[in-house]
């Protein structure tokens, strides 16, 4: 089965003062037309893994309902690319072939207060958009909302630049 080539979602141009603003292309040279450019992020939520009980079936209620919100008001803004939450990290497998032997451990690689709890990337046009977004965000209100720069993606098995780092 051959997997159609995706066109790439997003165009940075790179600007050596603020490499996080997005800037404009001009397609067809200096006479073109002129085309907002736009910057992917991850916002990564981080919080701590509550016990079981510990948070009242209200309290997720009402964050499931504010969550739910959220990613309505990403989508409807026309910029959510995606959003996961995660399972908590007792559920992971971490994977590393570090000594030259694929060495498999059940559950997270470090033992941290906090932990990766979700995942939205978005495209919009620079880190002010992106921080302005992870303010909204539940999460930063009983965790913290890390913000950063997304410099490739995976789409449709081809690998596209969007920041510096490309």
């Amino acid at each position: 089965m051959t997997i159609p080539k995706v066109p790439a979602l997003a165009v940075t141009i790179r600007v050596p003062d603020d490499r996080h603003r997005s800037s404009t292309a001009r397609p067809g040279g200096a006479h073109g037309t002129t085309k907002e450019t736009t910057m992917r992020y991850a916002l990564l939520l981080h919080n701590g893994e509550p016990s079981p009980g510990e948070i009242p079936a209200e309290g997720i209620a009402e964050m499931e309902r504010l969550f739910a919100e959220y990613g309505q008001a990403l989508e409807s803004a026309g910029v959510l690319v995606a959003g996961e939450v995660l399972q908590f990290s007792d559920a992971a497998t971490t994977v590393t072939r570090r000594t030259g032997a694929t060495q498999v451990q059940d559950g997270p690689f470090a033992e941290t207060k906090e932990a990766l709890a979700g995942i939205f990337v978005v495209e919009v046009p620079d880190a002010d958009a992106a921080i302005a977004w992870a303010e909204k965000c539940p999460g930063a209100s009983y965790g913290s909302v890390e913000v950063r720069p997304v410099a490739t993606s995976l789409a449709g098995g081809v690998w596209t630049g969007h920041g510096p780092a490309e």
